[in-house]
């Protein structure tokens, strides 16, 4: 897990700690707020009940009680929890109908505000927004299919312009998409998926509700992560009605599924890429504009290919005058220049390259820099 995520867990779980205790209302545990309590694990949930009570033993016995009880989280209050201890502190929407329990949970959630975003075009510009310089500080709840159909545009530049954030996405009932209602549309999320980074939809919850409560919690916990991968970007969950509404997530599987979540595990590329380092002779860096947009690159950037030795080229655009960021070595020891196709000093450079390693490529095309 992130540090910045276990930092939000633990602030949600301290929290909902000192009054976790008075969630017994009708013989009825408040779910959403034990999800709270548990939003970084049962680990975690102890030590915020032993710091609010100030007794460890009495803190082990509310764990171990609340786990074993049968405390269901719905559909619409998992989102709710999840966004908080992903750091998220807003949340737009233009609430309607079939979102109206995600904008309730929303709104019932520690840490994080729902706000009308007086339209469901807005709320998805209003995500992407605040979440441009930090990705998933802001969410938005869409409507589905108009408002999320309304909001096609949004996504679009959400994703050219690399914001990070989930619009999660309020369906019908799937008791009723068969009749196709006037707010229901067919395929929704598979097509305005291609609009996004990720996308997901969740179906009829079935008989064996701990699988599927294992699997939702793990795709939406996935479309966190996705949205907060570089390159950055919005992703999709769609969330009919009825699994909004029905109480059916256990909250021991979220739990567990909140302990378990480690962020991304190290690829076996990584070692493949250190390999690959590690033989070359004539390594060299060629660096397109986008990789500047990340915090802390010029640093990182200078310290691997001072310990490398290899030179440091830029992309350069010939198309007109174009404001993009460019790399200087006072930052950049071993940065060269911007890449001249037409220069023999830069064509040597590439000829003698035995690695070449290209850090944000998606504009390196072969008009831009050649054969």
């Amino acid at each position: 897990m992130r540090n910045g995520s276990i930092n939000h867990a633990q602030k949600l779980a301290q929290a909902s700690a000192p009054r976790v205790q008075e969630t017994r209302g009708n013989s009825e545990y408040d779910a959403l707020r034990c999800a709270q309590l548990f939003a970084a694990g049962p680990v975690f949930a102890r030590v915020a009940l032993t710091e609010a009570s100030q007794d460890d033993q009495v803190a082990e016995k509310i764990v171990a009680r609340l786990l074993e009880d049968p405390i269901y989280l719905t559909g619409a209050e998992a989102v709710a929890v999840l966004l908080a201890r992903a750091g998220v502190r807003h949340v737009f929407a233009y609430a309607g109908t079939s979102e109206l329990a995600l904008c309730d949970a929303v709104d019932r959630t520690e840490l994080i505000s729902l706000n009308n975003g007086r339209g469901d075009k807005e709320s998805a510009f209003l995500a992407a927004g605040g979440s441009l310089l930090q990705p998933n500080r802001a969410a938005a709840i869409l409507h589905g299919a108009r408002g999320l159909t309304n909001a096609a545009g949004g996504l679009a530049d959400a994703r050219r312009n690399e914001a990070g954030t989930v619009y999660v996405v309020g369906l019908p009932s799937t008791g009723s998409m068969r009749f196709l209602p006037p707010h229901g549309e067919p395929h929704l999320i598979e097509a305005m998926g291609n609009f996004a980074r990720w996308a997901w939809e969740a179906s009829a919850v079935p008989a064996e509700k701990e699988k599927a409560a294992e699997e939702y919690i793990a795709k939406f916990l996935e479309a966190i992560a996705t949205a907060a991968r570089q390159p950055y970007g919005p992703v999709l969950f769609g969330v009919p009605q009825d699994v909004a509404e029905a109480r059916w997530l256990s909250l021991a599987v979220f739990a567990r599924a909140c302990a378990d979540f480690g962020g991304e595990a190290e690829l076996p590329a990584v070692g493949r890429a250190l390999e690959l380092l590690q033989a070359a002779r004539r390594p060299l860096f060629l660096v397109d504009d986008y990789a500047l947009h990340y915090d802390g690159i010029h640093e990182e950037l200078d310290r691997v290919t001072r310990l490398l030795g290899a030179p440091v080229l830029q992309l350069r655009y010939r198309r007109g005058p174009m404001l993009f960021e460019r790399l200087r070595s006072e930052r950049v020891g071993h940065f060269v220049g911007w890449l001249n196709q037409f220069s023999a000093a830069h064509r040597a450079l590439l000829d003698d390259a035995d690695l070449l390693i290209t850090v944000e490529d998606r504009n390196i095309y072969r008009r831009v820099v050649g054969d």
